[in-house]
């Protein structure tokens, strides 16, 4: 099953053979977050790493992180002991 967001409303789309029709479910995003809470926290991290290595979604350019990081440290007027402890607990996630 593949999985992919289409204005605003994700579909999934399951393929039965290359020509026949291919069936579509279509849930809003409330019922996207009901059908994850589901699966346990090892299954969604799998399914998160399918869609890195299907390029299906890749993780923001270091430099509009970093840009972000900052505007939200200077707009919630955090301790810089606060965003280094953010950097460290960052580094440390697989």
């Amino acid at each position: 099953m593949d999985l992919y967001v289409e204005h605003d409303i994700f579909s999934v789309d399951s393929f039965i053979g290359e020509d026949m029709n291919n069936p579509t479910i279509q849930v809003n995003n409330s019922q996207l977050v009901e059908t994850l809470a589901q699966f346990p926290p090892e299954g969604l991290k799998r399914l998160i790493d399918q869609l890195f290595k299907k390029k299906l979604y890749s993780p923001l350019p270091l430099a509009e992180i970093t840009r972000e990081a900052s505007r939200t440290v200077k707009r919630s007027k955090l301790a810089p002991e606060t965003a280094v402890e953010a950097v460290l607990w960052a580094r440390s996630q697989k």
